[in-house]
C-alpha cells in the first residue's frame, strides 16, 4: 500500500514539474514573441508595442508623427548587448517611448546616443539605464520630457557610467516622493567613474520630489546650469 502511494505521490510530482516547464517555455515564448530584433535602421510612426532590441552595430531608430514605443514589463528599446556600438534613437516632438513596470530605454553597457524631443517614461525607476556603459550622449531638447518614478536617468549607484555627457533644455524629473528618486545618478559609490558632463540650458528643468540628491555625480564630473535644478521636497537635498 505505501508502495503505490509512493509511486502516486511520484508520478503527481513529475506531472507537476512537467506542466510547470511547460508553462514556463510558453511564458518565454510570449515574451520573445514580442521583441524585434532591429539590424537596419528604422522609423516608427505608429504604435508599436513590441520591445525593440538592437542587434547591429551603427542603427538609428526615429521615432516621429506621433508614433510611440509602449512596453509592459520589459524594456522598450535596449541594445542587444555590451558590444553593441553606435546606437542612435531619435524621438520627435509628439511622439513617445513608455515602458510600465521595467525600465524604458537601456543601453545593456552598449554605446548609445539618444535625441529627444518627445517623450521618455516609466511608473518606475530607470527611464534610462546607462549600466556599465562608456560615451553615452543624452541630448533632451526644448519640449522634451524624461520622467520616471524612482531614478530617472541612471548609470547605476554602484558601477557608474564613464564620459557620459546630458545637455538639457527641456524637462529631466522623477516623481518618487520618498527615497530613490534622483532626476540623475552617474556614480553613488564608484568614486572612480570619470567623464561627466551636464549642461542645463537656459529653460532646462531638472528635479525632483523624493529625499535623495536631485543629481549625483562621478569622481571628475563637470555640471553647468543656466536653467533650474532643485529639489522640490527639500532644498538641503
Amino acid at each position: 500500500m505505501l508502495t503505490k502511494l509512493s509511486q502516486i505521490y511520484s508520478l503527481k510530482i513529475k506531472l507537476f514539474t512537467s506542466i510547470l516547464l511547460l508553462s514556463l517555455v510558453l511564458f518565454l515564448q510570449i515574451v520573445n514573441s514580442n521583441a524585434e530584433n532591429v539590424g537596419a535602421d528604422k522609423t516608427i510612426s505608429s504604435l508599436n508595442e513590441n520591445q525593440q532590441v538592437v542587434t547591429a552595430d551603427d542603427v538609428h531608430i526615429i521615432i516621429t508623427d506621433n508614433g510611440s514605443v509602449e512596453r509592459t514589463g520589459q524594456k522598450a528599446i535596449k541594445n542587444n548587448d555590451s558590444e553593441t556600438a553606435g546606437t542612435i534613437l531619435t524621438i520627435h516632438s509628439g511622439s513617445s517611448v513608455t515602458s510600465t513596470a521595467a525600465n524604458t530605454i537601456s543601453t545593456e553597457g552598449g554605446e548609445f546616443e539618444i535625441n529627444n524631443s518627445g517623450t521618455i517614461s516609466t511608473n518606475v525607476s530607470k527611464a534610462i539605464s546607462l549600466f556599465n556603459s562608456d560615451g553615452v550622449s543624452i541630448t533632451n531638447n526644448s519640449g522634451g520630457i524624461i520622467k520616471s518614478d524612482g531614478n530617472t536617468i541612471l548609470g547605476s549607484a554602484s558601477t557608474g557610467a564613464d564620459n557620459t555627457t546630458i545637455v538639457n533644455s527641456g524637462e529631466i524629473f522623477s516623481t518618487e516622493t520618498g527615497d530613490s528618486s534622483s532626476a540623475i545618478i552617474l556614480a553613488d559609490t564608484d568614486t572612480t567613474t570619470t567623464g561627466t558632463n551636464i549642461t542645463n540650458n537656459s529653460g532646462g528643468e531638472i528635479y525632483n520630489k523624493g529625499n535623495d540628491s536631485t543629481i549625483v555625480l562621478g569622481a571628475s564630473s563637470t555640471l553647468t546650469n543656466s536653467g533650474s535644478i532643485k529639489n522640490n521636497k527639500s532644498v538641503s537635498n
